[in-house]
């Protein structure tokens, strides 16, 4: 029993190849054996002849196409066909292929075999046809292993990218997982901004040029080979939707079908996760929008009945530029009324990071000479402060460095201001500063009545 295992291991682990080479050897004068690996040739042995090369590259599918095209039968079958000078070598005029289901083996020689030969051979087919079999059967196991073993990736991946998390701790997790499920050469995510293409997580820092493929709009996350030589296969799998993104993979060798839908697989995952981390972020943004808007309206509501509460000029003004500093957090303010014993406009406060500074109280006469329309606000970014004040040089230096003017009217009158500095400002809370500005107006009118 242990001889006829050992012969059957030797058979199986390629015992067989070196049988039928040495039952060929004495009856013909050259030989060469292949077997079809996707459209090359690969050489498993040769006598009485030289060859440098291992592969035939793309010479497949010519040895194919001199037998018929038929249905196989038989566990195996042993067929011979006279050669295409045009296709294939001068030197190989004909060819006997054994075949399975799923395997070829092909015999190539300078003269026909004859009947009494091609016998004989049959008896060596049989213990190649196991030997084949039984590599298909290791190449299934293999396959149904890395299957298995995608499956799991795929478990973990499903259980893990839906869970909240910023865009690059979601390209970081996409790009350990082709790592490890797939085992390319590289792995490289790059973002489209819209001029070129920014290297964001991965292997290789050197974006490609943004022209042809990745300038398409519409791309599917499928897996496109965008570089194919028999040293490196080069695949992108395009994210395009909510973000232009590519991810870059490289191989030594074409990957199976089975990888090939794993990455496709991924690929539409990563966008999805990716699609639903865009809305759950700007959902977010617009509840904290609303919650800011809410407190905003509550906290005019309030100002409001404070200001109305106040009983002289004075109080209403101090309030009214503390309550507006408060609301532009970090801008500095600065508050200006009309004074009508010193008949001329007086600062009032300077708010800088909401500290009040103390100053001298510069005057600026002429009141009557400000007319206005009724304006809540000005823009003095592209303008001069001295043009509002029709032409009268500013004797404050607070006013340095403001851009919004509140102007307080009172019909044609300027009855004050307050200036505020050119910070960063939402357009919500400027409409809010202008409502605040519009409640300080309304409360120097009941005085000035």
């Amino acid at each position: 029993m242990d001889k006829l295992y050992d012969q059957m291991s030797f058979v199986l682990s390629g015992g067989a190849l070196q049988m039928l080479v040495d039952f060929l050897a004495p009856r013909v004068e050259s030989a060469l054996i292949a077997c079809p690996k996707g459209e090359d040739l690969d050489i498993l042995d040769a006598l009485g002849v030289r060859t440098d090369e291992l592969v035939l590259h793309g010479r497949a599918g010519e040895l194919a196409s001199v037998f018929p095209n038929r249905p196989l039968t038989e566990k195996f079958e042993l067929t011979q066909a006279q050669m295409d000078a045009e296709i294939f070598d001068v030197q190989w005029k004909w060819v006997i292929r054994i075949r399975g289901r799923l395997w070829s083996v092909y015999i190539l020689l300078q003269n026909r075999a004859d009947g009494a030969l091609l016998m004989e051979i049959s008896q060596t087919a049989g213990l190649v046809a196991l030997w084949q079999t039984h590599l298909q059967v290791e190449a299934m196991e293999d396959r149904l292993s890395r299957l298995s073993y995608t499956i799991l990736a795929t478990k973990s991946t499903l259980a893990s990218v839906f869970e909240p998390m910023p865009i690059d701790s979601c390209v970081a997790f996409f790009t350990d997982v082709l790592r490890e499920s797939l085992f390319p050469l590289s792995v490289t995510i790059f973002k489209d901004n819209g001029s070129e293409l920014v290297f964001l997580k991965g292997d290789d820092n050197t974006p490609p040029l943004r022209e042809g493929f990745y300038t398409q709009v519409y791309l599917p996350p499928t897996p496109v080979f965008t570089h194919n030589t028999k040293e490196l296969r080069e695949i992108v799998i395009p994210l395009v939707e909510p973000y232009r993104l590519f991810c870059v993979t490289k191989w030594g060798s074409v990957p199976t079908e089975e990888t090939l839908n794993f990455m496709e697989l991924l690929g539409n995952i990563a966008q999805r996760a990716l699609s639903i981390q865009y809305l759950r972020l700007e959902s977010g943004k617009e509840q904290k929008q609303i919650n800011a808007d809410e407190f905003l309206l509550f906290s005019l509501t309030k100002a409001r009945g404070l200001l109305n509460a106040q009983k002289n000029i004075e109080d209403l003004l101090n309030l009214g530029i503390s309550t507006f500093a408060e609301f532009a957090v970090i801008c500095k303010c600065f508050l200006v009324a009309w004074d009508d014993n010193a008949f001329a406009y007086a600062p009032v406060a300077y708010h800088d990071a909401s500290l009040a500074s103390q100053f001298e109280p510069n005057i600026l006469v002429a009141h009557s000479m400000f007319q206005g329309d009724g304006e809540l606000l000005t823009d003095l970014k592209n303008t001069d402060f001295s043009d509002f004040l029709n032409g009268h040089v500013s004797p404050w230096p607070e006013m340095s460095g403001m851009r919004y003017l509140f102007p307080f009217w009172d019909g044609e009158s300027l009855e004050g201001f307050i200036a505020m500095s050119d910070d960063d400002i939402s357009d919500n809370r400027l409409a809010a500063l202008q409502i605040l500005a519009q409640f300080i107006a309304n409360g120097l009118k009941k005085f000035l009545a």
